[in-house]
This record gives structure tokens, sequence and C-alpha cells, in this order.
């Protein structure tokens, strides 16, 4: 009777472990743990020409506000462009059935080359990865999709 009693007691701190575990990562997910370095590649499509992936790009993204991330690339050049650093400020929402936050927006991307440039944002990011499509239409009449993994640091 005792054992039984104990693999019970067992049983039940095991199965409250857990629940513990997955009711808290998916819901505490806060737009500041998606802050960080990121690396990751860049796939340009120009004029309707797709281009592949042209390089790598290393990225940091900082959260001004819970509503907003902004996402700094550094320098960049895509086929004749010389994008150079430029700033992508984008609108957040967290998908609490996806655990992600959707990046939205309609912003000015301000070029270091080119100065402020209309475009359309979309994506993802989940605090490990982000992926994000940015088009600008006018004038550079360009796509970029850029997918990129947070730097771990080691300590």
């Amino acid at each position: 009777m005792k054992t039984r009693i104990q693999s019970l007691l067992h049983f039940a701190v095991l199965a409250c472990a857990v629940w513990l575990l997955f009711a808290c990562s998916a819901e505490s997910m806060s737009v500041h743990d998606v802050e960080g370095e990121y690396n990751g590649t860049v796939d340009a499509v120009v004029s309707g020409v797709s281009l592949g992936t042209i390089g790598t790009a290393h990225t940091v993204v900082t959260s001004p506000d819970n509503l907003k991330l902004r996402i700094a690339f550094e320098s960049l050049t895509v086929a004749a462009h010389e994008l150079g650093s430029f700033v992508v400020d984008c609108g957040v929402r967290y998908d609490e059935r996806n655990g992600r936050f959707n990046l939205y927006g309609d912003p000015q991307v301000e070029f270091e080359n080119y100065g402020k440039v209309p475009a359309t944002v979309s994506g993802e990011a989940n605090g490990g990865m982000i992926g994000l499509l940015l088009d600008v239409s006018t004038p550079l009449n360009m796509k970029l999709e850029y997918t990129g993994f947070k730097k771990t640091s080691l300590r």
C-alpha cells in the first residue's frame, strides 16, 4: 500500500512539473525575448528576377517598446545596389496559438545610400529565429527575404 501511494505521489509531482513547464513557456514570451544579435541569409528578387541567396547578413534586433521591433542590418549589397546599412521598424503581434510574433507594417526603411524608402514588411519571430520579407517596390523594385538565427553566447 505504501509503495502504491508513493508511486501516485511521484506521478502527481511529475504531472505538475510538466504542466508548469508548458503552461508558462508560450504565454510568458515577451517581445524583449526576440532582442539580440542574429546571423542569417538574404535571398533577393530584383525586377522580378530571382537572384537566390545573395549572401549573409548580421542583424541586431531591439524593441523600443512592446509594440515594435527594430531590425538593423549591417552593410548589404544586392546586385548593383549598394544598400549600405539600414533599419526596418515593424509592428509585432503575438500569435499565442503558434507561440510566435507576427511582424507587419508599411514602414519607411531608411537606407544609408538611398534615404527613406517606402516598403512593406511581413514575417515572424519566435525568440530564436526571425523570418522577414521586405518588399521595396519603389524605387528599387526589390524583394528581400531574410532568415536569421539568434547568436548564442558561450559562458
